[in-house]
């Protein structure tokens, strides 16, 4: 009798340690924290599993201040890459609640409905006073854009920009309702309330651009800018760590780098106008519309070359649009910019804009080519020492 009774506990301590230690870690939304084990991937393709345990978790009075719905392990996309080298067994094999059933979804917070309602906000207001007018009750913007038209004021066909802007801006409201997307750092913590005060300053923008209050606009559209590069700086502290997620970039990255593109011209477009608006002196909106064309040249340097992200080639793209769209209506100018400039005028600020244009893309191309060898012709090679290799 005492054989067997010896027997069967020696058994049980011999039992695979997965089964001792099936409650979900500190990282897992509930679980018992002092249950805590670590599993090491090795090179061989094989797992060779070091059972640490602990009488509490280290990470128990590390992670004692964040929201563990929220944590760092929700946010990985399963399908775009392997998973860390060094992980928690408990929250790889381990069932995410105690009962055995899947992980429930963070629900939706204020952060999430404040994005899509604003952007709707936003949509209704462009659509209905800067596309249609209030039913042909105020000026469209496109007019009030010609009616007070500058040498660098861009051609009609170049506004259609507005439409992918929008459509991705979409894309963004919806995505960051869905389940997997909605916790992400990058959305609660990057985007934060930076989208919300773009919207609402570009709403201001529209209304008094309509109204033809020059000085209020150029201030809206001004802050709109800021706020948008300010989202883009916050994102860039968010964003997956530790590799690129194509997912992420193109639902909740490049709709805002596509956003920023535009608010840059449509800033310089607008200290144009207000310089035309407060003074006839041509000397004056002529050095006025010149130092806003060059503006547009170092934005697109830095997000070329000063990035600590890397390079981006949305925003530079726009401008070199932004740059053609102001330099082709230049080649049949408008009577009244005949009337208000010499013709030898009108014709250095086009060569110009060619000019810029051209300079931007001498430096995209060998960036973009440079981009392409490191993404797709490179291969990443991983160092490891003796501790981690098991000599």
């Amino acid at each position: 009798m005492s054989t067997t009774s010896n027997d069967d506990s020696e058994s049980v301590s011999r039992a695979d340690p997965r089964q001792q230690s099936q409650s979900p870690s500190m990282f897992s939304p509930v679980g018992d924290p002092t249950r805590y084990s670590v599993a090491v991937d090795e090179d061989d393709g094989h797992e060779e599993e070091d059972f640490i345990h602990f009488p509490t978790s280290p990470v128990q009075h590390v992670l004692a201040d964040q929201d563990l719905h929220d944590s760092s392990w929700q946010n990985f996309d399963d399908d775009l890459a392997e998973p860390p080298r060094l992980r928690l067994e408990s929250d790889m094999n381990a069932p995410l609640l105690q009962n055995g059933n899947q992980r429930r979804a963070t629900p939706l917070n204020g952060l999430n409905y404040l994005n899509f309602i604003t952007y709707c906000a936003n949509c209704f207001v462009s659509f209905n006073v800067g596309v249609r007018g209030m039913g042909s009750q105020l000026p469209k913007s496109v007019d009030v854009f010609l009616e007070v038209q500058t040498l660098i004021t861009p051609a009609r066909w170049a506004y259609i920009l507005w439409a992918p802007i929008l459509v991705f801006e979409a894309i963004f409201a919806i995505a960051q309702l869905l389940p997997n997307y909605r916790a992400r750092p990058i959305i609660q913590q990057g985007t934060g309330y930076f989208f919300f005060w773009t919207c609402l300053v570009q709403t201001v923008w529209t209304l008094a651009f309509a109204f033809e209050k020059f000085i209020v606009s150029f201030v809206a559209v001004l802050c709109a800018l800021i706020s948008m590069a300010c989202l883009l700086t916050s994102q860039h502290y968010y964003r997956v760590r530790g590799r690129k997620s194509l997912v992420e970039y193109w639902l909740f990255r490049f709709p805002f780098y596509l956003h920023c593109g535009w608010l840059i011209l449509s800033s310089v477009v607008q200290f144009s106008i207000l310089f035309r608006y407060l003074t006839s002196n041509v000397g004056v909106q002529l050095a006025a519309d010149v130092v806003a064309l060059g503006a547009m040249l170092p934005a697109a340097t830095f997000f070329l070359t000063g990035q600590p992200s890397g390079p981006d080639f949305v925003i530079p793209l726009v401008i070199i649009w932004s740059y053609i769209g102001i330099a082709l209506p230049l080649h049949n100018p408008s009577d009244t910019l005949l009337a208000t400039y010499d013709h030898s005028d009108i014709v250095a600020v086009r060569d110009s804009a060619y000019f810029f244009a051209c300079t931007v893309g001498l430096m995209l191309i060998p960036r973009v080519v440079i981009w392409v060898f490191q993404e797709f012709c490179t291969i990443n090679v991983v160092e490891l020492d003796d501790a981690s290799t098991g000599v």
